[in-house]
């Protein structure tokens, strides 16, 4: 068990300060069920199922890049929690199991995951429930529209491929990042926005998501960019936030 942890704790480049605490620590956290406030030991137990998810990848003849890079996720989540807290480990227990249940892939600048329509849209006859590919978006890059609709393309090909049988209508996005909100901030010609304009935006629900991603979890705590500033004049004045619910049809 041991070295199948430390394997893939090597191979995603985790920092190497952090590695006897992992080490010391596989036993106990892989010897019974894990507390949801243990968030070390559900990190020790991400990087040994990581070894399964190696062997579904095979099985489905799936490129060992894409698997790299979808797990490259964990290094980011783990790296967030011990910004905010000074601790080892993972605090996206629900978020990092569509990774590892080989549910969800990172295809270029894009991640992409098997889901269900969130509610009825009877202008384009889909329905609560429905399959649909949910389309995320990993933090640490641009957000370069170019790169956006090179994913879309390359998901297209990629869940014809590998999983021909799983019928989906749409792409879907549930995300801070399409709040209508954000237009008046920043320019047309911005990535967010270029983003946005990628999407049938359909319904907006009220939300704090953008305050976690721009402040809670930003590496950078020395300065504030443009729109970290417009955001915070815009809800201390009173302004509210959202997530958008864009869709683009398959």
């Amino acid at each position: 068990m041991k070295s199948v942890v430390l394997k893939w704790f090597d191979k995603l480049s985790f920092p190497k300060e952090w590695k006897n605490c992992i080490e010391v620590n596989v036993t106990s956290a892989l010897s019974g069920e894990i507390a949801p406030d243990n968030h070390r030991d559900f990190l020790i137990k991400s990087l040994y199922d990581c070894e399964a998810l190696e062997g579904f990848y095979k099985k489905k003849g799936i490129d060992e890049k894409i698997l790299m890079h979808t797990l490259s996720d964990m290094l980011i989540w783990a790296n967030n929690y011990n910004l905010i807290t000074g601790k080892i480990g993972i605090n996206e227990h629900y978020w990092l199991g569509c990774h590892l249940s080989g549910r969800l892939f990172r295809l270029g600048r894009l991640q992409f995951c098997k889901g269900v329509m969130e509610c009825d849209y009877s202008t384009l006859s889909l329905k609560k429930g429905d399959p649909i590919i949910e389309v995320h978006i990993p933090q640490g890059e641009p957000l370069l529209k170019k790169d956006c609709e090179a994913s879309i393309t390359w998901a297209k090909e990629f869940f014809k491929s590998y999983f021909p049988e799983y019928e989906y209508n749409c792409f879907t996005c549930h995300s801070w990042l399409l709040d209508y909100e954000l237009k008046g901030f920043l320019r047309p010609e911005s990535n967010i926005i270029g983003f946005q304009n990628m999407f049938d935006i359909i319904g907006y629900d009220e939300s704090n998501q953008a305050m976690k991603y721009l402040f809670d979890i930003n590496p950078d705590k020395t300065s504030q960019s443009f729109l970290q500033k417009k955001i915070l004049e815009h809800t201390t004045s009173g302004g509210k936030l959202h997530e958008g619910y864009g869709i683009i049809l398959k």
